[in-house]
C-alpha cells in the first residue's frame, strides 16, 4: 500500500503525468539543443582503446574532448554508466579537476553535479575500463544550463489543472543492484517539482524509489507526498484508490527518512576507507532509528511513520506478567485504540522497550512488537501485544549468550519511533540468560 507522508486532497479533477515526459528530451538524449551544440554526444562511439586490452582482461579507454561552455550560469552535469554485474567503471575530469570517480567504488548508476563555468572551451577527460558480458556497454555525458530543463508546455498544463499528480523517482536506469544511487533525485527532477509546484499549489508528488531521497528543495512547497516504493503492475490502481479516497492509506515507514544523507548514522563509514577494501560497522547496535536517537538527530520522517485520512487515540495501557520464571518470562501489553475521525481506517500500533540499567550500551528504545487494527469511525478496540523474555535481552559478547539484567524496563506505545502515546513499565525479577556462557565451559 502506498505510504502517505503528508495529507492529500481527494475527489478533484486529477492530471497525471510521468516525470520523464516533461523534462526536455533534447537534453536527456544528448541531442542538439535549440541554443547550439551545448550537449556532449553519446560517448560510447568516441572511446578509443588507447591502452589496448591489457588491464585485467578489460578494455581500458580514454576520451579527451573540448566543449564550449555556456556564456554564464550554473551547469548541471550528469554521467551515467551501465554494464551488467558492475563490469564498467569510469572517472571523469573537467579542466583537470576530478568530477566523478567510480574507479574503485560504484557510488551511483547516474551521477550529477552542479558547477559554474565561464564562456570558454573546457577540457573533458573520461577514462573507463570494463568489458561487456550479456549487455552492451553504454554511458552518456550531458551538460546543460540550469533553469532550462522543464518543458514550458508542462508548466502551462499544470497551471490549468485542478490537481497535479507528479510521478518522480527512479527506474532501472538510475537505481539497480549493480551500484548505489545518489541521494538526490535523478537529473532535472528537483527542478521539475519546484516549477510545477510554483505553477499549481495543489501538486501531489508520488515517489518511486527503493528508499529515501533528498526532499528539502521542494517538500515545503507541496501539500502531499506519497512514497510508492516499487509497487508492481497494480501500483497505479492502488495510487488512484488512495488519491480518490476509496482506500485509506495505512502504510508505515520500515526505515527512517533522514533530512540529509549526512545525517545517516552510517554516512561516515558506508564506503571502504581510502586505499582499503574494508568497511567497519562503526554504528554497533545503534542501527537505523536507534542511531538517530543516540546522535540526537531529528529525521525528516521517523521509523514507523505514516498518515491516514482519519485520527486515532490510545488509552488504558495495562501490562501483565503471564509467566515470571527465570527461563522464559512472558508478558502481555494491552491498550485501547479508538478511531476518533470520520473515516474508516487502519492503525499500526507499535510497542517499544527501553532498558536503562543494562551493563552494556543499549538504544534508548527498540521495537519489540506491533499490531495493525482496522476501525470504523468512532469504534474502539482493545488490542494485546505479547512479549517474551527474548524481547528484553541483549547479546553479551563476552559470555556468548543473550542476557537481560534484572530491573525495570520502559514500555512505550507509539504511532512511530518519535510519536509515543502511552508509557508504562514491566519488571524482570531475576537476571535472564539464553544460551551457554563461556564460564560454563
Amino acid at each position: 500500500m502506498a505510504q502517505v507522508a503528508r495529507a492529500a486532497n481527494a475527489g478533484l479533477t486529477l492530471l497525471y503525468w510521468n516525470v520523464g515526459k516533461h523534462i526536455r528530451q533534447d537534453i536527456l538524449k544528448n541531442k542538439r539543443a535549440e541554443y547550439g551544440e551545448q550537449i556532449l554526444p553519446t560517448l560510447s562511439a568516441k572511446l578509443v582503446p588507447e591502452y589496448g586490452q591489457g588491464f585485467s582482461r578489460r578494455n581500458l579507454s580514454r576520451m579527451i574532448q573540448f566543449v564550449e561552455a555556456f556564456p554564464d550560469g550554473e551547469i548541471v552535469q550528469t554521467l551515467s554508466g551501465q554494464l551488467s554485474w558492475s563490469q564498467f567503471v569510469e572517472i571523469l575530469y573537467l579542466d583537470d579537476k576530478l568530477v566523478f570517480d567510480s574507479w574503485t567504488t560504484s557510488a551511483a548508476v547516474v551521477g550529477q553535479t552542479r558547477m559554474a563555468l565561464d564562456a570558454a572551451a573546457h577540457k573533458v577527460v573520461l577514462e573507463h575500463h570494463g568489458r561487456p558480458r550479456w549487455n552492451r556497454m553504454q554511458f552518456q555525458l550531458g551538460i546543460n544550463r540550469s533553469g532550462t530543463v522543464v518543458d514550458a508546455e508542462a508548466k502551462k498544463l499544470a497551471a490549468r489543472a485542478d490537481v497535479v499528480v507528479l510521478a518522480a523517482g527512479f527506474d532501472p536506469g538510475s537505481e539497480s543492484e549493480g551500484a548505489d544511487r545518489t541521494f538526490s533525485l535523478p537529473p532535472g527532477q528537483d527542478e521539475l517539482i519546484q516549477e510545477i509546484a510554483a505553477a499549481n499549489k495543489n501538486t501531489i508528488v508520488v515517489l518511486t524509489s527503493g528508499g529515501n531521497v533528498a526532499m528539502n528543495a521542494w517538500l515545503a512547497r507541496v501539500p502531499a507526498l506519497i512514497e510508492m516504493w516499487y509497487p508492481g503492475q497494480e501500483g497505479g490502481r492502488a495510487l488512484a484508490e488512495v488519491l480518490f479516497g476509496e482506500v485509506n492509506p495505512s502504510g508505515r515507514l520500515p526505515v527512517t527518512f533522514e533530512r540529509r544523507w549526512e545525517d545517516n548514522p552510517v554516512h561516515d563509514s558506508y564506503y571502504p576507507a581510502a586505499g582499503t577494501k574494508r568497511v567497519v560497522y562503526k554504528e554497533s547496535v545503534f542501527v537505523g532509528y536507534r542511531g538517530y536517537e543516540k546522535n540526537g538527530t531529528k529525521p525528516l520522517f521517523p521509523f514507523g511513520y505514516g498518515l491516514s485520512y482519519t485520527t486515532f487515540k490510545y488509552s488504558n495501557l495495562d501490562i501483565k506478567t503471564i509467566a515470571s520464571g527465570d527461563t522464559n518470562p512472558r508478558y502481555e501489553v494491552s491498550f485501547d485504540v479508538k478511531n476518533t475521525g470520520s473515516n474508516e481506517g487502519a492503525e499500526v500500533a507499535q510497542v517499544y522497550l527501553g532498558d536503562t540499567h543494562a551493563k552494556v550500551p543499549r538504544p534508548a528504545k527498540e521495537l519489540k512488537g506491533f499490531t495493525k487494527v482496522s476501525l470504523r469511525a468512532g469504534e474502539t478496540r482493545r488490542v494485546t501485544v505479547p512479549l517474551d523474555g527474548r524481547a528484553l535481552t541483549y547479546y553479551d559478547a563476552n559470555r556468548k549468550q543473550w542476557r537481560a539484567d534484572a530491573g525495570d524496563f520502559q514500555v512505550l506505545i507509539g504511532r512511530s519511533a518519535e510519536q509515543i502515546e502511552l508509557r508504562g513499565k514491566l519488571t524482570l525479577a531475576t537476571t535472564l540468560t539464553i544460551g551457554n556462557s563461556l564460564q560454563k565451559k
